[in-house]
């Protein structure tokens, strides 16, 4: 699976992928698939929750068996095993619905707690809403992207596999937002970089740069106003 599946995606989701495919090893051994219960995957279900250091563990160990399960339905096609062991019999942990004090409510919203942060990540948020990009492909935007039809963007979920682009169509909003972002020092090629111009996103899977800068913003805004917080994930659909 290492070998031959997980090279196909994005370099982000590999990251992650490589990780958890440890803790099942780890876990388990050199158990073989063709020997795997559905008592096996409840009990391995159990010992991960138990083994989390993070929060209630549910989500770390749903994460975790849903590799599993995807490792069970590759052993199908490459004729390992004839059925799946966790199809119709599993459950997962029930996880602990997210909080909506995180949600962002409207561009308004959003507008409004613009000036309590940086000026990079002001015209971070105003591209964001522009163009829906998830944050990985925002991060990893670079000179190359803006072209004289728009800027042009391969999705990194997409990156090893279709490489599928999408074209945002200059308007006067966007140019305006573009020029803002590369008027910002230092010159770099990336379009978001750090002070030394480096991408805030190193080796396309840690995003701490940001993700403090983000943190610090929200405490500006709950410091000085009565604007709710927000994730940066849920501006996207705004």
């Amino acid at each position: 699976y290492l070998l031959e599946i997980t090279p196909t995606k994005a370099q982000s989701t590999q990251h992650g992928e490589r990780q958890h495919l440890a803790k099942i090893r780890d876990v388990l051994g050199d158990y073989l698939v063709s020997d795997f219960r559905i008592k096996d995957a409840f009990t391995l279900r159990n010992a991960l929750k138990q083994k989390s250091t993070r929060g209630s563990g549910e989500t770390y160990a749903n994460r975790i068996m849903e590799k599993v399960s995807a490792l069970c339905k590759q052993s199908i096609e490459w004729g390992v095993i004839d059925e799946h062991p966790m199809y119709g019999k599993f459950t997962y942990f029930k996880t602990p619905r997210k909080s909506l004090i995180n949600k962002a409510e409207s561009i308004e919203q959003v507008i409004d707690a613009l000036p309590y942060t940086v000026p990079w990540l002001q015209n971070y948020v105003k591209l964001k809403l522009l163009t829906g990009l998830r944050q990985t492909d925002m991060l990893l935007l670079t000179q190359h992207c803006i072209t004289e039809e728009g800027l042009l963007v391969t999705h990194s979920k997409t990156e090893g596999t279709s490489g599928q682009s999408t074209l945002y169509e200059w308007s006067p909003e966007l140019r305006k937002v573009v020029k803002n972002i590369r008027s910002i020092p230092p010159t770099s090629i990336y379009l978001f970089k750090t002070q030394r111009g480096t991408p805030l996103l190193k080796n396309k899977t840690t995003n701490s740069a940001f993700n403090s800068a983000w943190r610090r913003w929200m405490r500006q805004i709950e410091k000085h106003t009565d604007i709710p917080k927000f994730s940066e994930k849920s501006i996207r659909n705004l």
